[in-house]
């Protein structure tokens, strides 16, 4: 039983982004923005981490950076906020 965990974490470890490597935003549907507001967000991308946590965003967030690991369930009304390497906002999504 021992021999499962190692090749678990190796499977893990295997699946995820390499360090650095910047994540492309899924392409999206415009009908699909509608529903977590990102379409009407766009004054958002560009904005500094620290100037974003300023931004009152009510509803569900997820914040993802590159190499970030993100589930791929879709819940429309969850704003995804997209960062560079350097924590600007570099895209918005729904889901």
């Amino acid at each position: 039983m021992r021999w499962i965990v190692p090749s678990v974490l190796v499977c893990l470890t295997a699946c995820g982004l390499p360090d650095g490597e910047p994540m492309e935003p899924p392409k999206q549907d415009p009908a699909k923005l509608v529903p977590c507001g990102a379409d009407k967000r766009g004054g958002l991308i560009g904005l500094e981490l620290e100037e974003l946590m300023t931004v009152e965003i009510l509803g569900p967030v997820r914040v993802i950076r590159p190499g970030d690991s993100v589930t791929e369930e879709f819940f429309a009304q969850r704003l995804n906020i997209y960062l560079t390497a350097t924590d600007s906002v570099a895209a918005l999504t729904c889901g």
